[in-house]
């Protein structure tokens, strides 16, 4: 299985000139003989929306079980929008520094240093 996270992908207002974000589904980027995973899953927030596009060979899955895999996908974020909401979530992630070495102890640490 594939997960891939886009962030938020807003357009940048100074790209809206140039180019246009379509929500039209664009069809298969690679041949089933081609398919890296068995599941892929493409996910992102645009408009302040979360979006997943799931994606399968219908020669490997039923799509009544990917769509039960997708359900119980959106349950779980569902169960856990309320824990990363709360005023005690937040602070932050080694992947919030780019390309800096840091473990999430030595980051923490760096932080609590900090006073912040």
């Amino acid at each position: 299985m594939i997960f891939n996270y886009l962030g938020q992908v807003d357009p940048d207002r100074s790209t809206l000139r140039r180019f246009k974000v379509v929500a039209a589904p664009s069809g298969p980027t690679a041949a089933p003989q081609q398919r890296s995973a068995l599941l892929e899953i493409n996910a992102a927030v645009r408009g302040g929306q979360f979006t997943a596009i799931w994606t399968y060979s219908a020669n490997r899955h039923e799509a009544a079980t990917v769509t039960a895999v997708a359900h119980s996908f959106l349950a779980e974020l569902r169960a856990n929008r309320g824990a990363l909401l709360s005023p005690e979530a937040g602070g932050y992630t080694p992947s919030d520094f780019g390309d800096v070495p840091l473990s999430q102890s030595e980051l923490d640490l760096l932080i609590a240093d900090s006073g912040h």
